[in-house]
């Protein structure tokens, strides 16, 4: 599935936006826009090593530590924003 596939950056960005509602720190709500967008790339492999460099870093360190902020009610509150 392809960021194409979604209609393009009009409808992402109306995504990013939504979630960015989540997220207090500007940070943050970059890295989860950077996250969507890496998963909805054209990566072949969805690992966080790939997903990293995909996104230009040099380790995963950054996806794995923004997973575990995910984590719990907050990553319950992003799939629901995400699917609906």
């Amino acid at each position: 599935m392809l960021l194409d596939d979604f209609g393009g950056l009009a409808i992402f960005d109306k995504l990013t936006t939504r979630l960015g509602n989540l997220f207090h720190r500007c940070e943050t709500r970059e890295r989860a826009a950077g996250y969507v967008k890496a998963l909805l790339s054209e990566c072949q492999r969805k690992t966080s090593w790939q997903l990293a460099e995909w996104l230009g870093g040099c380790s995963p360190h950054g996806i794995n530590i923004y997973l575990n902020v995910l984590s719990g009610m907050r990553m319950q509150r992003v799939m629901c924003y995400v699917i609906g």
